[in-house]
Formats: structure tokens, C-alpha cells, sequence
């Protein structure tokens, strides 16, 4: 019997980016005590002081070089520890027009909830290829996550644990943080930049899954979503896992 783990993480705000990704590592808990003594270790090594960001890392003044040499060195530790890697997305301009038009929060889920969706489809894929029925799997997030709640609901639905909240200091969660920051990047420039490339050595072009429009409407349509026109106001939705949750619309 082998512990597995899965730490993940989102980046971008559903408020006032472009985009929403959820990122995560899985790997067990032996590789996990090993990536976490080295990673604590490289980081007091480059002079990294508590959590390792890669927003407050960018800011840092630095040269390229230096700069460079210490991602690739924290890439090097991640790949030589953590197998599994995943890496989704929604598109938020897509998702405001097509919740304009269909119940997609109330019935589905806030976009970050989406992302974790398309993320636990994944996952299940993983776990049938690398685990054995006796293994134990857990999901970690860091604290912080907006939509947490509607998090928590997607995980219970595709009948995966439910996630527990890490302190942000958690080193587990860093590599997360790192692939969900490239994933943004990614998504708005276009351009596969190095780090990505170290990331996700072999599938660096591709995410999991972005929700698209096209993605979104074909969801609400095999879902049977009401649409927002024929909603009315008495009206409310529950989550399938949760009965007693009802749903409202929030303007994003």
C-alpha cells in the first residue's frame, strides 16, 4: 500500500485577468519527503528567505542569468521527485458571455471550479494507470483559493477527496504555484517560455483542458443547464453532491 498525495494551486482572478488555472504535482508521500527536503535546502542555498512565489520571485532584482539559473535548478528538483503534473484552465472571457446566456455558475460551478473539473478528469486517468486499488490518495490546496466552496463540490461530484486547505508557506504546494504562473503566461503571450518547456517536458504545447466557448456550451448542453433566459427568479439550483447548497449568480 503506497500514500499518494496531490498539493495544487490557481492562479489568475476570475475579477480582472483573462484567465483562471488550477495546477497541481502528485507523486507519494516517500517522493514528497525527499522533493521537500531538497527544495527547502536549495532555497536557503539561493538566499530565497520562507515561501518560494513565483510573482514575489520575479520581482526580485536579479540578473537574468541568476535568475535563470536558480528556476532551472528548482525545475531539475521537481521533475527528479514529482511524476504526475497537471495544468487546466478557463477562458474568463468565454465563460462571462456564455453564463450571460445559460445558468452555468449556479449549475456547474464559479470558473476556478471548472478548472478543478477538467483537473479531476485528469487525475482519475492517472490513478488508474499508477495506483493499485489498496493505495490512499489525498488532495492538498493552498489556503486562499477564491471559490473554495465550489472547489470542495467539483472534487465531491467526480468522487475524489475532498481537498484540505495548506498553509501558503507549505513547500508542497510551491511547484503548483510555479506551473500555474507559467500556465498564465502561457495563455496570455502565447509563447512557451523556458521554464515552461522544463516543466512540462513532454507535452509543453497543451494544456489538459482550456474551457473555450465552444468547451463551455457543449457543457451546458450535455448537462442539460437551463438557460438564463427560461430561469426564473424563484427559482434555484443545488449542487448533485450537496442538496441543501443552492446557487446564485455572481457578477464576475
Amino acid at each position: 500500500m503506497t500514500d499518494f498525495a496531490l498539493y495544487i494551486d490557481d492562479s489568475g482572478h476570475p475579477d480582472n485577468q483573462p484567465n483562471v488555472v488550477t495546477a497541481g504535482f502528485v507523486a507519494s508521500e516517500d517522493q514528497w519527503s525527499q522533493f521537500e527536503a531538497e527544495w527547502t535546502n536549495a532555497l536557503l542555498r539561493f538566499g530565497i528567505a520562507g515561501a518560494f512565489h513565483m510573482t514575489e520571485f520575479r520581482h526580485e532584482k536579479r540578473t537574468t542569468l541568476n535568475r535563470d539559473w536558480i528556476l532551472g535548478s528548482l525545475c531539475r528538483i521537481i521533475n527528479k521527485h514529482l511524476s504526475g503534473r497537471f495544468l487546466h484552465a478557463v477562458d474568463m472571457d468565454a465563460y462571462k458571455r456564455i453564463n450571460d446566456e445559460w445558468t452555468l455558475e449556479e449549475s456547474v460551478g464559479a470558473p476556478i471550479a471548472l478548472a478543478a473539473r477538467s483537473l479531476t478528469t485528469e487525475i482519475n486517468e492517472w490513478r488508474r494507470i499508477h495506483m493499485l486499488p489498496e493505495d490512499n490518495f489525498r488532495i492538498f490546496i493552498e489556503q486562499g483559493s477564491k471559490h473554495y466552496g465550489d472547489i470542495e463540490q467539483v472534487f465531491k461530484r467526480d468522487r475524489q477527496p475532498s481537498p484540505v486547505r495548506v498553509a501558503k508557506s507549505n513547500p508542497r504546494c510551491q511547484p503548483a504555484d510555479m506551473l500555474g504562473w507559467e500556465g498564465l503566461r502561457y495563455l496570455r503571450t502565447g509563447i512557451t517560455g523556458k521554464n515552461m518547456k522544463r516543466l512540462l517536458p513532454k507535452n509543453v504545447d497543451t494544456f489538459g483542458g482550456v474551457f473555450l466557448a465552444k468547451d463551455l456550451i457543449e457543457l451546458c448542453k450535455q448537462t442539460a443547464v437551463p438557460i438564463r433566459a427560461d430561469f426564473k427568479p424563484i427559482d434555484s439550483i443545488s449542487f448533485h453532491s450537496e442538496k441543501k447548497r443552492k446557487r446564485q449568480r455572481t457578477v464576475f
